[in-house]
């Protein structure tokens, strides 16, 4: 009895210890810089949830270009030169981009990235971007620009 007891209270000394000792999750820090109202903007958009450390923004209108930071990287307050890393999202990114030229009719869907970069030699063979491509049993339907190929026969 008296060693469950003794497992029992270390067991909890040392959960309690270790939620004592978790790293809590970033906050927004307080510093700005660049423009002011859309320093605001920003500010209010990311709201008080945890998770943001600094945020960076650039807002483009027309010809005019205004910039924001809000919060720190590390030791230095966040402005329009701090640099982050994106990390997945160059993926979404480019489907996005692909899905507009397609829709602005810039290239075909169908089109082989070849005949987009007849300057780039390819050594691999060709390539479907799409996993619905080769198996419509197992995904919903595939719109026809999300299927790309690089175009070698």
């Amino acid at each position: 009895m008296k060693t469950t007891f003794v497992a029992l209270a270390v067991t909890a000394v040392a959960a309690v210890g270790s939620v004592a000792a978790a790293p809590s999750p970033y906050q927004l820090g307080e510093s700005s810089t660049g423009d002011r109202a859309l320093a605001a903007q920003v500010r209010e958009a990311a709201g008080d949830e945890p998770g943001y450390r600094g945020l960076s923004v650039v807002l483009v209108d027309g010809q005019a270009m205004r910039t924001a930071g809000v919060g720190d990287a590390g030791p230095a307050r966040v402005d329009a030169a701090t640099r982050f890393e994106i990390g997945s999202v160059t993926k979404t990114l480019t489907g996005m981009l692909l899905a507009d030229m397609v829709d602005d009719g810039t290239v075909r869907a169908d089109e082989p990235l070849r005949a987009l970069l007849p300057g780039v030699r390819f050594s691999d063979p060709p390539l479907v971007t799409s996993p619905w491509k080769s198996s419509p049993a197992t995904a919903p339907a595939c719109p026809g620009w999300a299927a790309m190929s690089s175009g070698t026969p």
